[in-house]
């Protein structure tokens, strides 16, 4: 009885993860350039498994030395897919269409965007909504009150005169970034690549996430959730009942 209760414990403690990434999931639906987590469960009898063999590689169940039976948290990973372009026809807004991250400095380092609002600060450089200064090939871009133009390759033209190119980066393995937060990301030791996507001035990206494939899925979540709150309570009830009628004994 008691295993039972421990099972399935473990696995309302996998389920709630999946609700609190599905629900920072939709949080993000409007986010451009958000790309969505998805969480991966692995069964206690696998984990064992690889124990006995020596071939885990993870931190399967967050960290925690023992396993009890149940379903645990094998990885949470990012969706990198590309979101849906919607066209703003601002020439503040740009886009990647393909593979690639704006670089913006930030006061924890690089970040790494694959969408952006952009603005001029005070002093006439070129900034993402938040206030990050969009990095370009030579550094800070200067823009002041000047109406400028960006190429596919990302090159800023004012009156036809090449200004900067927007510094555009890709990672080998982007599954080693981490989020930065506003849809950007912080590299924990990706390797850079070169480029391979066009820039899009005047165009955003969507956040990756579907709405009626993660409303379902949250649903689903909930109601498994709900149903080993359930059980939980009805193997409790059935082992105080035993004890109760033990100690009449």
């Amino acid at each position: 009885m008691d295993n039972g209760i421990r099972i399935l414990g473990n696995t309302m403690r996998y389920l709630q993860d999946k609700i609190d990434v599905s629900s920072n999931n939709l949080s993000n639906i409007d986010t451009p350039g958000y790309k969505k987590d998805i969480v991966v469960g692995r069964a206690f009898n696998h984990i064992l498994s690889d124990e006995m063999a020596h071939t885990v590689t993870r931190a399967y169940n967050q960290g925690m030395i023992r396993f009890e039976p149940g379903v645990y948290v094998d990885e949470i990973y990012t969706q990198f897919s590309q979101g849906g372009l919607q066209e703003t026809n601002r020439p503040w807004d740009v886009a990647i269409q393909g593979n690639g991250f704006f670089v913006v400095e930030s006061d924890i380092g690089p970040l790494y965007r694959r969408s952006m609002s952009m603005k001029t600060d005070m002093t006439g450089i070129l900034t993402t909504d938040t206030g990050n200064p969009v990095m370009g090939q030579n550094g800070t871009i200067f823009i002041g009150d000047n109406d400028f133009t960006i190429e596919y390759n990302g090159t800023i033209r004012i009156d036809g005169e090449v200004v900067d190119q927007l510094n555009v980066v890709d990672f080998a393995n982007p599954d080693q970034l981490q989020r930065g937060g506003n849809g950007g990301f912080m590299n924990a030791g990706a390797g850079f690549i070169p480029a391979q996507g066009d820039v899009l001035q005047g165009y955003l990206e969507s956040s990756n996430v579907d709405l009626s494939e993660e409303m379902t899925n949250l649903i689903e979540i909930n109601n498994r959730f709900t149903t080993s709150q359930r059980l939980i309570q009805m193997l409790d009830e059935i082992s105080g009942i035993g004890a109760n009628r033990l100690g009449k004994v």
